[in-house]
């Protein structure tokens, strides 16, 4: 769990990966501080201020929830919703998956183009608890799986054994 009553689960390819929950978007996170948690969020928020970088407005430098992909397009997912970011751009390219302009619950299912290579994107919002299912497909194959959102993640389960058909949901 990142912080408060908010965390998420993620999977590469089948496989939990705990190591990209509470992590900023493109930044290793601290070394030592490999299991999601309170813990390691606050210490990305202490790294930050201690470099002085806490100010600068750069949202992927902070840690979230959850960050699905290797390459150069990330899908994050924040509380209930999805972000996608390039890592050539601060601002987001969307930050609304899920969710549409009146903060209700939709599903949003695309093909994104970054640099000549295709990435699919999938992302739907899910009520009672507050979720959102996220989906992200790299032009080499690789699939990540993540569910954001209300009372998920270490501190409510330990969920690194169960598999995605138990856990996107």
């Amino acid at each position: 769990m990142a912080y408060s009553n908010w965390g998420a689960k993620v999977w590469k390819d089948g496989k939990a990966y705990p190591e990209r929950c509470d992590v900023p978007v493109f930044r290793e996170p601290i070394v030592g501080y490999d299991k999601p948690g309170t813990q390691k969020y606050w210490a990305e928020l202490f790294r930050l201020e201690f470099e002085g970088k806490l100010e600068e407005g750069d949202p992927r430098l902070h840690p979230c929830h959850c960050v699905l992909g290797d390459g150069p397009v990330r899908l994050v997912g924040y509380k209930n919703w999805g972000i996608i970011y390039v890592v050539d751009s601060e601002k987001p390219i969307r930050n609304d998956l899920g969710l549409n302009d009146e903060w209700e619950l939709t599903k949003d299912e695309f093909e994104l183009e970054y640099d000549g290579k295709k990435y699919e994107i999938f992302a739907e919002g899910k009520d009672d608890p507050q979720r959102v299912l996220l989906k992200l497909e790299e032009p080499d194959g690789t699939v990540w799986h993540a569910v954001s959102g209300y009372q998920l993640g270490e501190g409510f389960e330990e969920w690194y054994n169960e598999s995605i058909e138990n856990g996107w949901k």
